[in-house]
């Protein structure tokens, strides 16, 4: 087992995972206490107790994303996540599917080191889509949902409609851009269909 230093792997024998002699199946990472920190969990064979390894408290900082896709997979499999602290920029790409027999958890933890905020975030999904967050504090759980703005309004022009009747609606003006479910860019879509 080794340690990532930033620019070099060193020996992690010190983590204590040597004594380990059972015949693992698979393994996966996960805040399994809530505290910021990637664990791990090891699934054991031949009736082996299955493993545990809490990280160490630290004096470290990190942020825990979830994200939600709309337009790309609800999952968000395949999102781009590029942080910023000062001069550093740090990638993480979600996927499914990381391990033999084992799924991660769907959380990703944005280490920060000693930064008390996450300087920028740039979330990158499936769909081509950019979202750019700023001056996200240390501790934060963070919920992203792809193309979700609080402050968008939808208008309905037109009221119901019903089968071969059309509808249009209409986003709040002022943005630089818009994508709606069925892949349309400008301010209002016409809906042709019901539902």
């Amino acid at each position: 087992f080794y340690a990532n230093t930033g620019t070099i792997f060193i020996d992690a024998s010190w983590i204590g995972l040597d004594d380990d002699e059972h015949l693992s199946y698979s393994s996966a990472k996960g805040d399994f206490n809530n505290d910021g920190i990637n664990d791990i969990v090891v699934s054991n064979a031949n009736g082996d107790p299955q493993d545990l390894y809490l990280a160490p408290e630290t004096d470290n900082h990190s942020i825990t994303v979830s994200l939600e896709g709309t337009l790309s997979n609800r999952d968000a499999t395949g999102t781009w996540l590029h942080s910023f602290i000062g001069d550093h920029e740090y990638v993480e790409w979600t996927m499914n599917g990381e391990n033999f027999l084992a799924q991660e958890s769907q959380y990703e933890i944005l280490p920060l080191g000693e930064a008390e905020a996450l300087d920028s975030l740039i979330i990158v999904w499936p769909s081509g889509t950019e979202e750019i967050y700023y001056d996200i504090p240390a501790g934060s759980n963070v919920e992203l949902i792809e193309g979700y703005l609080p402050e968008l309004e939808i208008v309905e022009l037109g009221g119901v409609i019903c089968e071969g009747q059309s509808i249009t609606l209409e986003a709040t003006a002022g943005f630089d851009s818009y994508l709606w479910s069925n892949g349309d860019s400008l301010q209002s879509v016409q809906i042709t269909e019901p539902g």
